[in-house]
């Protein structure tokens, strides 16, 4: 059976209007192997209390929890469909 790496890129998307607009410093995972689930910590600043993480296609975001403005976590699944290569986050 032979492994695959995903290789995840972040691309921040955000609309916010009289608000700081979250900053990403970094995150704790940036490759996934087909049929894997991760937690995914993201570190940064102004991180509001209701967050979402999406990865695209292939990826499924289980849970995102929220532990203050400067971390979040995402659990993810990466599917045996998911497509190679680089990913974005949003």
């Amino acid at each position: 059976m032979k492994k695959f790496v995903l290789v995840f890129t972040l691309i921040i998307t955000f609309c916010l209007v009289g608000a700081i607009a979250p900053e990403i410093i970094g995150v704790s995972v940036d490759r996934g192997i087909h049929g894997m689930s991760y937690s995914i910590s993201i570190i940064g600043n102004n991180f509001i209390a209701t967050p979402t993480v999406d990865f695209g296609s292939g990826i499924n975001t289980t849970a995102v929890n929220y532990f203050g403005l400067s971390i979040i976590v995402a659990d993810i699944h990466v599917t045996f469909g998911a497509p190679l290569g680089f990913h974005d986050m949003i």
